[in-house]
């Protein structure tokens, strides 16, 4: 591919700011631009550019419709909603009504949670609604409540990022609940009454039975699957994989104790502070420099700290 088609869509952009293409040109060829290209990069770019025109045209409308109902790739598909409920939201709202209900991409779903939660307009309350719902679903799932959910929903887009197809999933955390080694260590994860108290997030330990579903029926690692996990994490990474904890993280506000030893975190998020049910905190082998000052009166507050 050459150098102009790679800058194609900022090169569009550049010329209608400078009035050398008028806006109706320039929706053309980038329409022209997204339909006759594979490369992911430049048809995202191009859906992208279409905001920062600032036209709207039925044409656009069609083709951001098509993008969120047939499109494979959740980015694209997710940037097309978005458009959507920004610029075409009553023409677009019986498409819109179908995702919610049909697509199953995390970061599709947190689109239209996100984008709908800044909607004042109440003629779109129905569209609200079903977004609400898809979150009420998905954590009754996990037996959570759905305040809860928002962060579990955010892991599963940490576990989509990357991949142009990911399906939402629920049924693991609920072996979470179950898994812990033989040793009695806490386990994955533990609810109550609906809310979450515990989370031993190792996350590429997460991330592997994510994507190697067969080893939840596996009983040959079952009895020390932390020891197993940690090995075949130094093997396969290195130390070389960051994690970012989702600041969503702040909204399980049941949370008694949280394990996030060995995640080669580089930073906690603000939003920790807001875990007022917390009692213990292990965020040992990470790469964590210092805690932030805002943060010190809630390390101090909690009974077990270990880094």
């Amino acid at each position: 591919m050459n150098m102009r088609e790679k800058i194609a869509p900022v090169k569009i952009l550049f010329e209608v700011k400078n009035s050398i293409l008028s806006k109706i040109e320039a929706t053309e060829m980038l329409i022209s631009l997204f339909e006759g290209s594979d490369n992911e990069n430049i048809r995202l770019n191009s859906l992208k550019a279409f905001q920062e025109i600032d036209f709207k045209s039925t044409k656009i409308f069609k083709l951001l419709e098509n993008c969120l109902i047939s499109d494979e790739n959740q980015i694209v598909r997710s940037v097309a909603a978005k458009l959507l409920m920004h610029d075409y939201i009553k023409e677009g709202v019986n498409s819109l009504t179908w995702a919610i209900q049909h697509d199953k991409s995390p970061i599709v779903i947190k689109t239209f949670i996100d984008v709908l939660r800044e909607i004042e307009n109440n003629e779109f309350l129905l569209l609200k609604e079903k977004s609400l719902n898809w979150l009420k679903d998905f954590a009754s799932n996990i037996d959570i409540v759905p305040e809860e959910a928002e962060f579990i929903l955010d892991i599963e887009i940490l576990f989509a990022k990357g991949k142009k197809k990911y399906i939402v999933d629920s049924s693991t955390y609920n072996f979470y609940k179950y898994l812990r080694d033989v040793r009695q260590e806490e386990p994955w994860l533990e609810v109550h009454n609906n809310h979450i108290i515990g989370l031993n997030l190792k996350y590429f330990n997460w991330l592997f039975l994510k994507e190697n579903p067969k080893f939840l029926k596996s009983s040959t690692w079952l009895r020390y699957p932390n020891m197993f996990l940690n090995s075949l994490r130094r093997i396969k990474f290195n130390g070389n994989y960051v994690f970012e904890i989702p600041k969503s993280i702040g909204l399980l506000t049941s949370l008694e104790w949280l394990n996030l030893s060995h995640n080669n975190l580089q930073k906690i998020p603000e939003s920790l502070k807001n875990l007022k049910s917390l009692k213990k905190l292990d965020l040992r082998h990470n790469n964590i420099k210092e805690i932030p000052s805002s943060l010190e009166p809630f390390v101090k507050s909690i009974e077990s700290f270990k880094i």
